[in-house]
């Protein structure tokens, strides 16, 4: 059983961090497009996280990662797009939405 809550959590964060699809984070764990929905329907109803999650803009997930201690060296190799165009991109997301900025 803690195996599935773990494996909601991580669901849920993949969704939440690196905007993929739900066809996507259920095959990368060997599930189904629903099982992974399901599991990480649970883990935000267990712990009072919100749902249903919306897939963020590029920037959102940029600002997000960077946010959640991801360096932009490791963000830069993730995109494939250089450190000035990913703080650009975050910057003006943070801007758009009030957060922030820099990221801490």
């Amino acid at each position: 059983m803690d195996r599935l809550v773990n494996l909601g959590e991580e669901l849920y964060n993949l969704r939440l961090m690196n905007r993929s699809s739900w066809v996507n984070i259920g095959n990368s764990c060997g599930l189904s497009e629903s099982g992974a929905r399901k599991l990480a329907h649970e883990h935000a109803l267990i712990t009072k996280k919100p749902w249903p999650l919306e897939r963020i803009t590029k920037a959102g997930a940029i600002y997000s990662a960077r946010k959640h201690g991801m360096t932009w060296l490791g963000l830069s190799r993730c995109y494939s797009s250089r450190i000035s165009i990913l703080k650009r991109q975050a910057y003006k997301f943070a801007r758009r939405e009030g957060l922030p900025w820099p990221i801490r």
